[in-house]
């Protein structure tokens, strides 16, 4: 079986030139489950590479195919480059044709992409095979639905996102909005890295003093002044907060960090480095409030990037997150300041139960979420053979 991956990814060592240009999280996704899929038995992957990240490349290679760890990412010509989305479409559609008097194949897409929704429809209408919609989040919580530009877009997309034939989303309510017909459908709130099930976490040396830490988006909306605020009055003794990422929050964050020294603030920093502190502190913590529409729709990818790391987690009771996660994280009983310095303070004077709960969450997380067991539960709850 072919599987025709549509999705915005491309060779690792060429996205890492332009990391901070586009979403780590839809690119970790997609690149651990196209793997997952090319790791399972007379399945091939096949992803042409977007037209948007080619522009990014700057490479000698284009026009030749790249294979990096099982997947085979197309690079089209600077011919198909200038014809732009009309360029990707017909090519796309003329490697499917040859493809399909080879294999069975399967078109699976990233659903938030217009132009891969379409081409996925027409390869269904045209050549009759299966699609699959990738649906990491919905239109109307992507961008400024004030504009209406973006309004537009989202009815686009909600339009063509809703005439795949089988579908994976991140929570079932999800499924309210995109698979109203009750379509096949699996549910993955998440994937980590299987090559991640080999590294030895009792080498790694953490930080003398209590440190907890925050990597993401820093928009308040997503509870990161909350957590900030909860630290401060927690004052536990030899304890820092350590922040990554960037938002409309940053500059606020600056000016926490001139007043408190035990604050600090590291700005946008490489994924990979991320990785590295994740497993050097003593906390990571995911304050999102559970209060707005939009947690019912969304597992931020970050609670399973916490989890692999076998540093303990503490985050909210998300609606999104499955139920047999709740033993190996920490939960915030109560979404308030106060609320958050009370359990700051409880989880940080228990260090030894700490270690074995954040061993414990590695162990699960990478056994039962990484990604070839991901991509064997699609293929089989999806019925893809």
């Amino acid at each position: 079986m072919i599987v025709c991956y549509i999705a915005a990814i491309c060779p690792k060592i060429y996205f890492e030139k332009f990391e901070g240009e586009v979403s780590v999280a839809a690119y970790q996704f997609n690149r651990l489950l196209a793997q997952g899929l090319a790791s399972v038995e007379n399945v091939q992957v096949k992803c042409p590479v977007p037209i948007s990240l080619l522009k990014r490349m700057e490479i000698n290679e284009l026009g030749k195919n790249i294979e990096e760890e099982g997947i085979n990412y197309i690079l089209y010509d600077n011919k198909t480059i200038e014809a732009g989305y009309w360029g990707f479409f017909s090519e796309t559609m003329k490697n499917i044709k040859q493809w399909i008097r080879q294999d069975k194949v399967v078109v699976v897409t990233d659903a938030l992409g217009i132009v891969a929704d379409i081409v996925s429809t027409m390869a269904h209408l045209i050549y009759g095979i299966e699609t699959v919609g990738i649906v990491t989040d919905l239109p109307q919580y992507v961008g400024n639905p004030q504009k209406i530009t973006e309004k537009a877009r989202c009815f686009i997309n909600l339009f063509f996102m809703r005439r795949f034939q089988k579908y994976v989303l991140l929570t079932e309510s999800m499924s309210e909005w995109v698979n109203k017909k009750n379509k096949y459908q699996c549910i993955v709130e998440g994937i980590c890295d299987w090559n991640s099930l080999q590294e030895n976490t009792e080498e790694i040396s953490k930080y003398d003093n209590k440190v907890c830490m925050y990597a993401g988006s820093l928009h308040r909306e997503y509870g990161i002044d909350m957590l900030i605020q909860g630290f401060l009055k927690a004052k536990v003794e030899n304890s820092e907060l350590h922040i990554y990422g960037k938002g409309n929050y940053a500059e606020e964050i600056e000016n926490i960090c001139r007043q408190y020294n035990n604050v600090v603030f590291y700005g946008q920093y490489a994924h990979d480095k991320i990785l590295e502190e994740e497993k050097k502190v003593t906390l990571l913590v995911n304050p999102r409030p559970t209060n707005e529409e939009y947690t019912k729709y969304s597992f931020p990818s970050k609670t399973l990037e916490y989890m692999a790391s076998g540093t303990p987690v503490l985050m909210t009771r998300l609606p999104g997150m499955p139920r047999d996660y709740e033993e190996y994280v920490y939960l915030f009983q109560n979404e308030t300041i106060d609320g958050y310095a009370q359990t700051l303070r409880e989880v940080l004077e228990s260090k030894d139960k700490m270690m074995e709960t954040g061993e414990k969450a590695r162990k699960f997380i990478l056994s039962t979420r990484n990604n070839r067991v991901q991509a064997k539960k699609i293929i089989d709850e999806l019925k893809i053979y």
